[in-house]
């Protein structure tokens, strides 16, 4: 299985296929083991940085096509993250564009206190 790809359909489900809440968190990660850092942060209620949402406003939201670029895409993707984080509407469309992306079945909210993972 294509780990990149997984990772790349997971953030795809979660941005297309779920409720979006006003507390809301934006992960920006390279890899699994960035992803797990990320979340570990968020976990324990660490700084996660203060980066500004440029490019992006209440009145329009935020479009990839519209947002500064360094050259790699990321700083793209992490405003984008800020926008999401901030309450603003985010073209999610607009940051997979090109990609081929499909929706996951992902485990539920955990609140919810059921685990659905297989034990190993």
């Amino acid at each position: 299985m294509d780990m990149d790809a997984l990772l790349a359909d997971m953030a795809w489900t979660a941005a297309v296929g779920r409720t979006h809440f006003d507390c809301r968190a934006g992960l920006v990660f390279e890899d699994a083991e960035s992803l797990r850092q990320e979340l570990k942060s968020l976990a324990n209620g660490g700084d996660r940085g203060g980066q500004q949402a440029v490019g992006a406003s209440p009145a329009t939201g935020f479009e990839a096509e519209n947002a500064p670029d360094s050259g790699n895409g990321r700083s793209i993707v992490e405003t984008a993250a800020k926008a999401y984080e901030d309450g603003l509407a985010v073209s999610f469309e607009s940051l997979f564009a090109g990609e081929e992306r499909r929706r996951i079945s992902l485990p539920g909210y955990p609140f919810q206190r059921r685990s659905y993972w297989i034990n190993s």
